[in-house]
């Protein structure tokens, strides 16, 4: 099958290119830099998402949208809503210009929430809370919309692997480390997403027939807390943990004063999404656990 991937230099671009060659897809990866280096059959170089032509889409049967602002502290709500928003109203301009069949779209759990007590389903009232959330919110009505194309919107938490960036990556480098962290009375639920078990779902996405529904819920399963990621991160790097207790008050305080609010929420906070709905519409399940991909990510599982 032929596919196009935007973001495909991104953390997820890079693992994605590489699982769907290996799958034996021609895949044409969109880049805006000509040292860049991905695993696809060729590369489209534009500077700008908007710079794409429904020329660079003929021919190809599907294309999996994964380019955007994610948390550019120094991006202004216009940029968000530019490429987040317009870019994905300009891809699928494209799609309907070639005659593409299908678009999958990787939104954010940060589209409906930014924390909740209870797991979130598919069709809860949305509440994004910055304008990252609430640009992804923006494409994902478009897409909605899309009348003829065949669209899926993969709503997804954290996902990691190997590569990873941002807090996670900080997170790792520390417990990897055995540094001794509070961390032991945080015992909240989150949602995390292996960059592998995406990849399999996204090429289940690819080769369905027909999309059983439109937007999609896709989690590793069972959620896990900031006391269980410490102690699985230890056990894959080869340092059991060094975690220590503290009252949860205490760990909250500090964490927001070091981290800030936002970040600490983010590792405090519970944010699970509900992934019944995509089971049983399509019967797909994570081949891979926490640990697996964590070993992964320390080359010795």
């Amino acid at each position: 099958m032929k596919i196009l991937v935007t973001g495909a230099t991104g953390f997820i671009g890079q693992h994605l290119c590489q699982h769907l060659t290996s799958e034996g897809h021609e895949v044409a990866a969109v880049v805006r830099s000509e040292k860049a280096t991905t695993a696809a059959t060729r590369t489209i170089l534009v500077k700008d998402l908007l710079d794409l032509r429904g020329a660079d889409f003929q021919s190809i049967d599907t294309v999996i949208h994964l380019a955007g602002i994610a948390h550019d502290y120094q991006a202004d709500k216009s940029e968000y809503y530019r490429i987040n928003v317009e870019g994905t109203q300009h891809v699928m301009a494209c799609c309907y210009e070639s005659e593409v069949k299908r678009l999958i779209y990787l939104s954010s759990i940060k589209s409906i929430a930014e924390r909740s007590r209870v797991p979130l389903t598919t069709n809860i009232a949305p509440a994004p809370e910055d304008d990252y959330g609430r640009s992804k919110l923006g494409a994902e009505r478009l897409l909605v919309n899309s009348g003829a194309l065949e669209t899926a919107i993969l709503r997804v938490p954290l996902v990691y692997g190997p590569g990873v960036k941002g807090n996670l990556r900080q997170l790792v480098w520390m417990a990897s480390r055995g540094i001794p962290m509070p961390v032991l009375s945080i015992q909240n639920k989150r949602s995390y997403l292996g960059v592998r078990n995406l990849c399999d779902f996204i090429q289940a996405c690819v080769t369905w027939p027909t999309l059983p529904c439109k937007v999609f819920h896709v989690s590793d399963g069972a959620p896990v807390s900031l006391a269980g990621l410490v102690r699985s991160i230890g056990m894959a790097s080869g340092r059991p943990s060094r975690s220590f207790w503290l009252p949860r008050f205490m760990v909250e305080v500090v964490g927001m004063l070091v981290l800030g609010p936002r970040r600490a929420s983010k590792l405090f906070g519970d944010l699970e999404l509900d992934v019944t709905g995509t089971t049983r519409h399509t019967g797909w399940y994570p081949e891979y656990s926490m640990q697996q991909e964590l070993d992964d990510m320390f080359d010795i599982g």
